[in-house]
């Protein structure tokens, strides 16, 4: 886990290519938070092979689940959430798999750490990871597209 003045609180993208160690309901965090009120968590959720993102902003002003069945868990899959303004997307494995049009973002210099798990120390990251990213601004959905196909 580490700090980075470099993550945008007001738009960007969290990429991780990752694969869990076993498909059975354990949840499996990669996080950018700073505290319990603003935090974006992808996770691999206790539901069936089904990565998820939690999106928390301004204190729930902005508060939403996106989520997607993967067909494999255990296998890399290359996930990329973007969030912007009115602009929020979940890509997988090249395709735009959920999205919401609405809602505001962060403050400036909210959000400031990658974690490896959740806030509160629980929902640890055990799985593989072949690659972790954090972009401080939004990509284009060509980029994402571009960064996210197997």
């Amino acid at each position: 886990a580490g700090s980075s003045s470099s993550i945008n609180s007001e738009e960007g993208v969290l990429y991780a290519e990752i694969s869990a160690l076993a498909n059975d309901g354990t949840g499996r965090t990669i996080a950018i938070n700073k505290d319990t009120n603003d935090r974006i968590q992808l996770y691999f959720s206790s539901s069936n092979n089904t990565v998820s993102v939690f999106y928390k902003a301004q204190s729930g002003a902005t508060n939403f689940i996106l989520n997607y069945v993967l067909n494999d868990v255990k296998i890399f899959n290359k996930i990329a959430f973007k969030w912007k303004t009115n602009d929020f997307a979940l890509w997988v494995n090249g395709l735009e798999v959920d999205s919401l049009l609405n809602g505001v973002t962060s403050l400036s210099g909210t959000l400031d750490k990658l974690d490896f798990k959740l806030f509160n120390t629980s929902g640890a990251f055990y799985g593989n990871t072949k690659d972790v990213r954090v972009y401080n601004t939004a990509l284009t959905d060509a980029e994402l597209q571009a960064l996210t196909t197997l």
